[in-house]
């Protein structure tokens, strides 16, 4: 088979291409032309990358200042805090995948209601400010004013933190710190027992 007959063979094999599988195929041919790689990049980008694509994590502590804004641990804030999560993290189609999870906490005097959440992020845009505000509607008078990415090492605090999640062990560190037993210095006075999960994480947390 002559080189340009094999090209032309190459570029109506590719256009008919409809499923992961059929990459395997690549391995029938010889890669002996320029035009041969470029096609080959173009399939890897077509197949490999959109089906395998790594998913992105988002990590987030919700956390309204103690002493300006605090949620007093009262039976009733904490359910609040709960059902919020529930229906935030859990019906948020615009901004996150099926993987979700969250955890209401007390702190270590049993004096300060806050969340815990880590959450498969979709869609970045303006996902501080919708989380905001949905939560000030709720909250009112203990909005998340401050925002920290937590991936930036400096003394500042604040009341929307953040951290975006690309690894694994960094992944599994942070599910075990849904775990109060786990949390070492940062251990809560007790363990109200609200948390939700769903997707990925639903096994996840039960296995761990």
């Amino acid at each position: 088979m002559s080189e340009l007959n094999r090209q032309i063979q190459f570029i109506e094999w590719f256009n008919d291409l409809k499923t992961f599988d059929d990459y395997d195929k690549l391995a029938i041919l010889e890669e002996r032309t320029l035009m041969y790689k470029n096609l080959r990049s173009k399939l890897y980008k077509r197949f490999i990358k959109a089906k395998y694509k790594k998913k992105s994590y988002l990590y987030l502590t919700l956390s309204p200042d103690k002493f300006l804004r605090n949620i007093e641990c009262t039976k009733q804030n904490l359910e609040e805090l709960d059902r919020w999560c529930n229906n935030w993290f859990k019906f948020n189609k615009k901004h996150y995948g099926p993987d979700w999870c969250y955890v209401v906490e007390v702190g270590s005097n049993g004096d300060h209601g806050h969340v815990h959440a880590i959450v498969e992020i979709r869609n970045s845009h303006k996902h501080a400010e919708a989380l905001k505000a949905s939560w000030k509607r709720t909250f009112p008078n203990n909005q998340l004013l401050t925002s920290k990415n937590l991936g930036i090492k400096d003394n500042s605090r604040g009341e929307y933190c953040y951290l975006r999640i690309d690894r694994d062990d960094i992944l599994f560190d942070k599910l075990n710190y849904f775990i109060n037993d786990r949390k070492a210095t940062h251990i809560n006075l007790y363990d109200p027992g609200l948390t939700g999960s769903g997707g990925l994480f639903t096994d996840k947390l039960r296995d761990l």
